[in-house]
């Protein structure tokens, strides 16, 4: 990454001066258009201070809430970034927070000191709080964008929450039968001698010591020569081309692709209808939900639905056409569309997908623990019986 000191115009026509850091020039040319601002001067420099590392979300999330409470109450905001700073126990996380308000200090605004450090701060909150900053709402833009992070969150630990019983029980499964398999089962060979040379063996105890030494004796291959395969495969093949063939074939699995679809939906629509509320551009906001979406198929269907707005088409039509989205909220959407109300409508219909997305996660997992412990319970059940059927078909032991 190269740093770039830059003045440029906004959209008040304002010069603003400050630094971005880019892959080369004409990315940072791209970056500056992507936020509205037009520049005419543009220089790399050698950066004060970068932050290497990334903090987590909730630090992110703990920074804009104690920011914002300290706006609420009429701290300046040098001030609050100081008082944030001296709270702060990393200290790389305060050598950061001295550079913003190094630049702040400066100049800056608050968003372009933000926008040095995009490993800390995403887009999606940088354009929010440069919208409230350019329309005198700093503080409730702040709101907003606590509000789309404590979703996310909410979100992410309300899915790891429901799936965490799950794979518990694979993680145990994974470790339970191939270690018996591999260091149990042949202890008992030696054992069924004499019923192998009769001919005698019970045929669920032949098929476990064959899958025993299978195990014992191929399995440290077979397991290198699948890491081999996917690493081979991945350098073989561009991710990105990976990743959309990838997706195509899980959106044609039943159930989990329409899932993965509509989580992604309900971020683009919770992010679009954010950034509109925030009186941020429709075009603009559109490029970036179409940003963060997470899922190639419906981000071509955003891009697409882009141009059209842009040719002054409908949003809701070009949707449609790609049959990404359902017609219900389809429906809801050309009727935000036609009343001007689109902010609002998008909210709201990131909040139904949301809770009816998470109620289907729930309900599966109900559905998936039981019959994965009858699936690992059947697994152990077949070992044992087939371990003792010859004693219990009376046939002996050598």
């Amino acid at each position: 990454m190269q740093a770039f000191h830059y003045r440029a115009l906004d959209s008040k026509s304002e010069i603003v001066a400050s630094s971005i850091e880019a892959m080369s020039r004409q990315d940072a040319l791209s970056k500056l258009q992507q936020f509205g601002l037009f520049a005419f001067e543009l220089a790399e420099v050698r950066v004060r201070y970068r932050f290497r590392g990334k903090l987590r979300a909730g630090a992110v999330t703990q920074f804009y809430s104690m920011l914002h409470d300290q706006l609420e109450v009429g701290v300046p905001i040098l001030k609050a970034l100081e008082v944030i700073r001296d709270q702060e126990q990393s200290e790389s996380a305060k050598q950061m927070i001295d550079d913003i308000m190094d630049r702040v200090t400066s100049g800056s605004t608050l968003s372009n000191a933000l926008q040095s450090h995009p490993r800390a701060f995403p887009t999606i909150d940088l354009s929010v709080i440069r919208a409230g900053e350019e329309g005198g709402f700093l503080r409730e833009s702040l709101a907003r964008t606590l509000q789309v992070r404590e979703w996310q969150a909410s979100l992410t630990s309300s899915i790891w929450g429901a799936m965490a019983y799950p794979i518990i029980l694979v993680s145990v499964a994974a470790i339970l039968v191939p270690g018996i398999l591999v260091f149990l089962v042949p202890k008992f060979e030696p054992l069924f001698g004499s019923l192998r040379q009769a001919g005698k063996m019970p045929w669920a105890t032949s098929v476990l010591l064959e899958t025993a030494n299978l195990a014992k004796n191929y399995g440290a291959l077979g397991i290198l020569g699948f890491v081999v395969a996917v690493v081979t495969l991945l350098w073989s093949i561009p991710t990105a081309q990976l990743r959309s063939y990838c997706e195509k074939m899980f959106s044609r699995i039943p159930f989990l692709g329409p899932l993965a679809r509509d989580l992604a939906l309900a971020r683009f629509c919770r992010v679009l209808g954010t950034l509109l509320e925030n009186r941020i551009p429709i075009l603009k906001a559109i490029d970036t939900s179409a940003t963060v979406v997470g899922h190639s198929m419906l981000r071509h269907a955003i891009e697409a639905a882009r141009d059209s707005v842009a040719r002054g088409g409908s949003l809701v039509q070009q949707l449609a056409k790609s049959k990404q989205v359902p017609g219900d909220i389809l429906a809801m959407l050309g009727v935000g569309e036609q009343s001007n109300t689109l902010d609002s409508v998008l909210v709201k219909i990131a909040f139904q997908v949301e809770t009816r997305t998470r109620k289907k996660i729930e309900f599966s997992v109900k559905l998936l623990e039981p019959a994965m412990l009858l699936v690992l319970a059947l697994l152990v059940g077949f070992i044992v019986l087939a371990l003792l059927l010859p004693v219990f078909e009376g046939q002996g032991l050598a």
